[in-house]
C-alpha cells in the first residue's frame, strides 16, 4: 500500500499512526555484530541526500556486498525530488565508500552471517513480539508495515514501549523510533 494512502486507514473507525523502526536492518546489523551504534541518523553522511544514503545501504544489506549499479528506482526518485540527474550528481563508487568510511559493519555482513534473510527474520521476530504483547497487555489491535506498526493515534506510546522492549530483548540495544500520522 502506497505511504499516501495508509493515513486513511483506520482501526475500529479511529485515525491511525505509523510507529517506525529508524534504520532498522543497520541498527540490527551493529547490534548483531556488538558494535557500537553510530550516534544520530544513520543515513546522515555530508553532501550525500539521506534519499541516496538510505536506497544504497538497503541496496547493500540486500546484496550482502557493495552495490556496482544504483538501485533500482533510485535514478528516478532522485530525478522527482531534486530535479536533477542522479548519475551527474554522483559517483556510486565514492556513494559507497562514504557509507563504508561510516559504517564498516557493511563489509563484514556476509562474513557475520548477517545476510538479508537473517535480518529480516530477526526483524519479524520483533514486531511480531511487540504486536503479540500489544494485543495480549493492552488489547491494542496493529497491522504491521515492513518495519513499523499501524495503530490507533491512541496508542502509539503503548506501541512505542513495546517495539522498543521487543527490539532490546531480541538484540540487546534501544531502537530509534519515529511516529508517522
Amino acid at each position: 500500500m502506497k505511504r499516501e494512502l495508509r493515513a486513511d486507514v483506520k482501526i475500529d473507525g479511529s485515525k491511525t499512526a505509523e510507529v517506525d523502526f529508524g534504520s532498522s536492518q543497520l541498527t540490527l546489523a551493529y547490534a548483531l555484530a556488538g558494535e557500537t551504534i553510530p550516534e544520530g541518523d544513520l543515513y546522515d553522511i555530508q553532501g550525500v541526500p539521506r534519499l541516496v544514503v538510505k536506497r544504497v545501504v538497503v541496496a547493500y544489506i540486500g546484496k550482502g556486498s557493495a552495490p556496482t549499479q544504483w538501485p533500482d528506482h533510485l535514478k528516478a526518485e532522485f530525478r522527482e525530488q531534486y530535479d536533477k540527474d542522479l548519475t551527474k550528481q554522483f559517483v556510486l563508487k565514492r556513494v559507497v565508500s562514504l557509507i563504508e568510511q561510516k559504517h564498516p559493519v557493511l563489509k563484514r555482513l556476509g562474513g557475520l552471517g548477517l545476510e538479508i534473510n537473517y535480518l529480516q527474520f530477526v526483524e519479524s521476530e520483533i514486531i511480531s513480539s511487540a504486536m503479540l504483547d500489544l494485543m495480549r497487555v493492552s488489547e491494542v489491535p496493529s497491522v504491521p508495515i515492513h518495519d513499523c506498526l499501524l495503530v490507533k493515534k491512541k496508542d502509539v506510546q503503548k506501541t512505542k514501549e513495546a517495539m522498543s522492549t521487543a527490539f532490546c530483548d531480541q538484540v540487546g540495544v534501544k531502537p530509534t523510533l519515529s511516529v508517522k500520522s
